[in-house]
């Protein structure tokens, strides 16, 4: 698979990524029917075939996109060497909360849920309805995000 230098960053990733929204969310049928077999085996077929750019957030499954992520990557170091995972801060179960000390929980928690050691990009995630003023703020989502 092609590969491509993301934006400024200087980070090289595959020219088609794994949006993870869908890995974790329960099928409409049934009750909260969950097939984390399938959602795992998505992970690993993605990154097998050079899709190595995943994105996830907490908000996505309700953490569940990123505990089947973080399992697939325990029991596949080799796959967890060539992925490069990619979240968000901000929106999550429970409702959003772009706080400086939300936003430094949402990094720490999605560490421990993906079993990774750092994120390679962190972005801010649909503050739409915020003003932008407070979550742009050094006390704020972006100050957390300068500091990290």
């Amino acid at each position: 698979m092609r590969t491509a230098r993301l934006g400024r960053t200087g980070l090289e990733v595959s020219d088609i990524g794994l949006g993870a929204m869908f890995i974790g969310t329960p099928e409409p049928e049934g009750p909260r029917n969950m097939n984390e077999d399938l959602a795992a085996e998505t992970v690993v077929a993605a990154i097998e075939a050079g899709s190595t750019l995943i994105d996830t957030a907490p908000i996505y499954g309700g953490l569940m996109s990123e505990r089947i992520i973080g399992t697939v990557l325990r029991a596949r170091p080799d796959l967890a060497e060539k992925a490069m995972i990619v979240t968000k801060v901000g929106s999550k179960p429970g409702g959003p909360d772009y706080s400086y000390d939300a936003v430094m929980r949402d990094v720490e928690g999605g560490q421990e849920r993906l079993g990774i050691k750092r994120f390679d990009l962190l972005s801010i995630h649909d503050a739409m309805n915020f003003p932008m003023e407070k979550v742009m703020a050094d006390d704020d989502a972006l100050g957390a995000l300068k500091k990290l």
